[in-house]
C-alpha cells in the first residue's frame, strides 16, 4: 500500500530587523486583542492567560504570548496540523513576541529583538524535495560532496563560505547518493531516459556517486584506503584529525595536535599511485592540480559502511550502461575488502596502525570498548564482505565470510546488541537513551539492509532480521522512513506505522539551516528527567518542532540553548534519502 503524502503546508519564516523596508510599519500599531482561550480544547505551549493577542482568518488562528505563537487550524484533516507551535531560533528572532498582523497571507511577529514573516506554503513531497535538493546544491555542494556548510552570517544561506569539510562527508554524500539514484530511478520509469529532467537527475546522481569514488582514490596509496575527506591547498587546515599533503608521489602529514599526538607531523609517506582522470576532474576543474590536494585520514568504520552501500545500491540501480564506472566501482570493492581482511579486518593508516575506529577484528571485539562495538561492527564486517561477493563474483569473500561465521560466530554477535547496551548502561548507572550513539542507528539500517538485500540463505536471514530488532529501542524511538524504508525494502519481516510516516515528510522543514527551537517555555511537553541528569521530552514531537532534526541526535532531546545551527546548514539527505526510496519502492506517493 502506498501512502499518500499529499500537497500540504510548510513553515517559511523570515528573520529580520524591526527597520527592515520589508515589514508593514501597521505592524508595530497592530490592535491587541486579547483571545478568549476558557474553552480551548487542547493544551496549549503556553499559559491560556499568557496569549495576549490574536489574529484569525477563517478556520485559522494565531496566538501571541511572551513565550511565542501558536497557530490553530480547526478544520485541518490530520491531527498532526491542528495545532502547530513556532518558537526561537528556528521561527523567530525571540519568544517574546510584542504585535501580530496578519496580511495578505503572511503572519508578521514583532519580537524584542526582531521581526519575523511567516508563511505557510502549500508543497507535495516531491516539490520538498526538490525544493530541498536546490537548496543543497546551491549552499552545500562541494566538488560532489553534500555533507554541510558554515555561514558567515546566521541564517543567511548566500554568505556560505567557500570552503570548508565534515569529518563525515564522505558518509554523508554515499547516503545522499543513494536517495538520487532512486530519484533517478523514479524519473527514469516515469519520464524516460532521454527526458531532459531525467538526464539531468543522473549528471547530478554521477558527479557526488564520483565524488565517493574520488576519496577512495584520492590518497594515492593504492591499497583500498578510503579517505574522509578532503581539502585544497586554498583552504584553512582544521586543527582535528589527520592531514596528509600530497607531493609528488608523497604524502606528508601536516601538523595538528592529532598528528604531533601520533609522532607523525612532518613524516612523509609513499603514495604514488594516480588519480583516475575522470575522478580528478572534480577539483582539476577548479584549476587544482593533484598536488594541490590535502587528504583526511583517520578513516571509521561509518565512512566504509556507508560507501559500500551506496555502492552495492550503485552497481544494482544505476551503473548497468556505464563500464567504466562498473569497473571503477568492482576495482574500489575489490581494493578495499582486500586492505581490511589483509590487514586482520582493520584499516590502516599510513604508519601501519589501525584508524581508530575502523576496526572489526576479534581482538578489538574482545577489548573493553570493543565489547559493545562487536555487535554492529560484525554486521558490517559481514555486509562487505557479502557486498564484494555479490559485485565481483569472487568466491574468496564468501570464503571469509563463510569462516567468520562458522570460527568466529559473527552473525550471532548482533543478536546480542541490547543486552550488551543494557548491561553497559546499568554499570555506567545510565539510562540506555544517554548512552546511545545516535549516528549508529544509520549505520545498523545500512549493515542490516546491505546483508538482507544480499543474502539468500533463510537461517542467516532470520538471524539478521532477529539482530535489527535488538535496535528497537533506538530505532523505533522516533518515526524516521529513512530507517523503516530501507529495512522494508529488503525484507517483508518490517514494517512502518505509514499515517505516522506521512505525518513526518509533511512535517519537515522547507531548508536545511540546522538552527535549534526552545523547549523549556512549552508547557504541553512533558520533561523526562534521566539517570545521568540527561533530559528527554515526554513524548515525540512532529520535526519542525523538536530541537534538532537529523539522523544522529536523540529525536526525544530536551534543551533550550543556541545550537550553533543559525550558522550552519546540512544536506537535504535527511528527506530525500527516505522520500526517494519510499517512492521507488511505493511505500509513498
Amino acid at each position: 500500500m502506498a501512502y499518500v503524502i499529499g500537497r500540504h503546508l510548510n513553515r517559511s519564516c523570515v528573520i529580520m530587523g524591526s527597520d527592515d523596508p520589508r515589514v508593514p510599519p501597521e505592524l508595530f500599531s497592530a490592535s491587541v486583542i486579547k483571545p478568549d482561550l476558557s474553552g480551548f480544547p487542547y493544551p496549549l505551549p503556553c499559559r491560556k492567560d499568557k496569549y495576549f493577542a490574536f489574529v484569525a482568518d477563517g478556520d485559522v488562528a494565531w496566538y501571541a504570548a511572551d513565550g511565542g505563537l501558536t497557530r490553530y487550524d480547526k478544520a485541518a484533516a490530520r491531527d498532526a496540523d491542528r495545532l502547530m507551535y513556532f518558537s526561537a531560533e528556528r521561527d523567530l528572532p525571540d519568544n517574546h513576541v510584542r504585535h501580530i498582523l496578519l496580511k495578505d497571507g503572511v503572519l508578521w511577529a514583532e519580537c524584542a529583538t526582531g521581526v519575523a514573516a511567516i508563511s505557510m506554503i502549500p508543497l507535495t513531497g516531491e516539490e520538498k524535495a526538490d525544493v530541498l535538493l536546490k537548496e543543497t546544491l546551491e549552499c552545500v555542494d562541494r566538488r560532489g560532496m553534500v555533507s554541510q556548510r558554515t555561514l558567515a552570517a546566521a541564517r543567511d544561506l548566500s554568505s556560505a563560505h567557500p570552503y570548508g569539510h565534515s569529518d563525515n562527508d564522505g558518509g554523508f554524500t554515499a547516503a545522499f547518493v543513494i536517495g538520487e539514484i532512486f530519484h533517478y530511478r523514479c524519473l527514469l520509469k516515469e519520464l524516460g531516459p532521454d527526458d531532459p529532467k531525467t538526464v539531468g537527475q543522473r549528471e547530478l546522481t554521477m558527479r557526488s556517486l564520483e565524488a565517493c569514488l574520488l576519496l577512495m582514490k584520492i590518497h594515492g596509496r593504492g591499497d583500498g584506503y578510503i579517505a574522509r575527506s578532503y581539502i585544497t591547498k586554498d583552504e584553512v587546515l582544521p586543527s582535528d584529525g589527520l592531514f596528509f599533503r600530497k607531493q609528488g608521489g608523497q604524502s606528508v602529514c601536516l601538523d595538528t595536535p592529532y598528528a604531533r599526538e601520533l609522532g607523525i607531523s612532518g613524516k612523509s609517506f609513499p603514495t604514488p599511485d594516480p588519480v583516475p582522470d575522470r575522478l580528478a576532474a572534480l577539483y582539476r576543474a577548479e584549476g587544482y592540480t593533484d598536488d594541490d590536494i590535502i587528504w583526511k585520514g583517520d578513516t571509521s568504520s561509518d565512512e566504509v559502511t556507508l560507501h559500500f552501500l551506496m555502492l552495492l545500491v550503485a552497481w544494482d540501480y544505476f551503473a548497468e550502461d556505464d563500464k567504466e564506472l562498473r569497473d571503477f566501482i568492482c576495482g574500489c570493492v575489490t581494493d578495499t575488502i582486500s586492505h581490511i581482511v589483509e590487514h586482520g579486518f582493520r584499516l590502516m593508516e599510513l604508519d601501519g596502525r589501525p584508524t581508530t575506529w575502523a576496526r572489526w577484528d576479534p581482538e578489538y571485539f574482545d577489548s573493553v570498548f570493543g565489547h559493545v562495538d562487536a555487535c554492529l561492527n560484525s554486521a558490517e564486517m559481514l555486509m562487505y564482505l557479502n557486498v564484494a561477493h555479490h559485485i565481483t563474483g569472487d568466491g574468496r569473500w564468501r570464503e571469509v565470510y563463510d569462516h567468520l561465521i562458522r570460527d568466529l560466530h559473527y552473525a550471532d554477535l548482533p543478536l546480542l546488541h541490547y543486552d550488551r547496551h543494557a548491561h553497559e548502561c546499568a554499570a555506567r548507572v545510565r539510562d540506555c537513551a544517554e548512552e546511545m550513539m545516535y549516528g549508529d542507528n544509520m549505520l545498523a539500517v545500512a549493515s542490516f539492509c546491505g546483508l538482507l538485500a544480499t543474502e539468500k540463505d533463510p537461517v542467516l536471514r532470520d538471524k539478521y532480521e532477529r539482530a535489527v530488532l535488538t535496535w528497537d529501542h533506538s530505532l523505533l524511538r522516533e518515526v524516521t522512513p529513512g530507517y523503516t524504508f530501507p529495512l522494508a525494502a529488503v525484507s517483508d519481516r518490517f514494517g512502518f506505522d505509514g499515517e505516522a510516516t506521512v505525518d513526518w515528510f509533511r512535517h519537515i522543514n522547507i531548508s536545511r539551516l540546522a538552527s535549534s527551537v526552545s523547549l523549556s517555555g512549552r508547557l504541553d511537553v512533558p520533561v523526562r528527567m534521566l539517570k545521568g541528569g540527561y533530559k528527554e521530552t515526554g513524548w515525540l514531537l512532529q520535526p519542525d518542532e523538536r530541537f534538532i532534526s537529523k539522523y544522529d541526535r536523540d529525536p526525544l532531546e530536551y534543551k533550550d540553548e543556541d545550537s550553533g545551527g543559525l550558522y550552519c546548514v546540512e544536506s537535504c539527505y535527511f528527506y530525500t534519502f527516505a522520500y526517494w526510496i519510499g517512492r521507488y519502492f511505493g511505500f509513498v506517493e
